[in-house]
């Protein structure tokens, strides 16, 4: 005789099954690789075809030219130097030349540029924009090179002033393997894609708990199979279901960064990579768990708008706190907030990354996240079972803390 499967797993698949065939996920999850893709693609193509027509001449105290074009300053990437002509150094000329798109920009720079305190006068259509700090900086190494020569410095001489110091680090506490900046870019993706991820499944869930109660198919629901067993479905469906989204996006990445020649500055410590996967997904199955329970306590979207949706965004509060935990990771305050389970799925991560977090902070913190994932699951179910049947009346509160704890 075929065994019966547990009823959480035949809702955790009814619903699954029903959301994966909804024409607007099929698309979202869909369109968004291919709308990441063919934009990377195109903003690698303009940048390669990126150039700026650049008027430039060289003047001397009275105004007279002295250089105009290429003799004016050595080459740029992805700037080509033009003769001003007639314009000649005259900023309104040039001014006007700019605003009929003769020109990109225009650059009027002195003919004792190493020697003299006289402004470098650039033109521009608008405010200057990104790419004018190229010049600048151009501009500036070149006035740098002149003055070195005016003070009799050879060449080798104004490079070995760019020099930096070599400084060799000693690291008190040890370090796990692989570079830095590597761990770090990758586990800040990671949970940037977590929080985009519980956007979705938060939406998913929301429309789809409050649209059965809308519809009153709840009372056939409870009647038909346990309330915990179809909370733990829909939790762990709609879970599924941003782990789908996840991996679809996290793939369109990695198709992304291959045509914008993306490299990571390092290799990437595998036991970081799984520590801060099984964070996110542990944090995600406790944010669906706490907005079922929400979600079951309300009875619309219009109507959880009242208190509960002051709730919605408590998985990103630990944003805020980034900055001071960059700068004191070992705080003790640091070390006892991110074990609090709705933020060590964030602050847990970023300090493993750092190295300020210890082996049995990262156990301990693994165990209240499980832990408390696992206590928020059957408090969404009792609130579903006691909650769901209200009909005309939000709960409120105190109702919601009393209710999730009758058994």
């Amino acid at each position: 005789m075929r065994e019966r499967r547990p009823d959480w797993l035949v809702v955790a698949r009814w619903e699954l099954s029903r959301i994966l065939r909804r024409p607007d996920f099929i698309l979202s999850v869909v369109l968004t690789p291919v709308i990441a893709i063919g934009l990377s693609m195109a903003m690698n193509a303009m940048n390669r075809e990126r150039s700026f027509d650049v008027a430039v001449v060289r003047t001397d105290a009275a105004g007279a030219v002295t250089a105009r074009g290429e003799a004016a300053l050595p080459p740029l990437k992805d700037f080509h130097w033009k003769d001003p002509g007639a314009a000649g150094g005259d900023t309104t000329a040039l001014a006007a030349a700019v605003r009929a798109k003769t020109f990109t920009a225009a650059l009027v720079v002195p003919a004792d540029l190493g020697t003299t305190d006289r402004p470098v006068e650039l033109v521009t259509r608008r405010d200057p924009p990104r790419w004018s700090r190229d010049l600048e900086r151009h501009v500036g190494r070149q006035r740098l090179t002149e003055r070195a020569a005016a003070f009799g410095l050879s060449p080798a001489q104004v490079a070995s002033l760019h020099d930096s110091v070599a400084v060799q680090s000693h690291v008190a506490i040890g370090q796990r393997s692989g570079s830095r900046l590597a761990n770090f870019i990758v586990t800040f993706a990671i949970l940037m894609l977590t929080m985009t991820v519980l956007l979705t499944s938060i939406s998913y869930m929301m429309v789809g708990i409050s649209g059965e109660k809308t519809a009153r198919v709840t009372e056939v629901v409870v009647s038909a199979i346990p309330a915990q067993a179809w909370m733990d479905g829909k939790i762990l469906a709609f879970t599924a279901v941003g782990l789908i989204v996840g991996v679809v996006w996290a793939a369109s990445l990695l198709v992304v960064a291959a045509p914008l020649s993306f490299v990571l500055p390092g290799t990437v410590h595998g036991g970081n990579l799984v520590l801060t996967l099984l964070y996110a997904v542990l944090g995600l199955l406790l944010y669906n768990a706490f907005i079922a329970a929400l979600m079951a306590s309300a009875q619309n979207l219009q109507t959880a708008s009242k208190w509960q949706g002051n709730f919605i965004m408590l998985p990103f509060i630990p944003m805020a706190f980034l900055g001071a935990l960059m700068d004191a990771p070992d705080a003790p305050w640091v070390m006892v907030v991110s074990q609090v389970p709705f933020f060590s799925p964030v602050m847990m991560p970023t300090r493993l990354v750092i190295g300020a977090v210890q082996g049995w902070e990262l156990a301990l913190g693994l165990v209240i996240l499980a832990l408390s994932f696992w206590l928020m699951r059957i408090a969404a179910g009792r609130v579903f079972r006691l909650g769901m049947l209200m009909y005309g009346k939000d709960m409120s509160l105190p109702e919601l803390l009393r209710w999730a704890s009758v058994k």
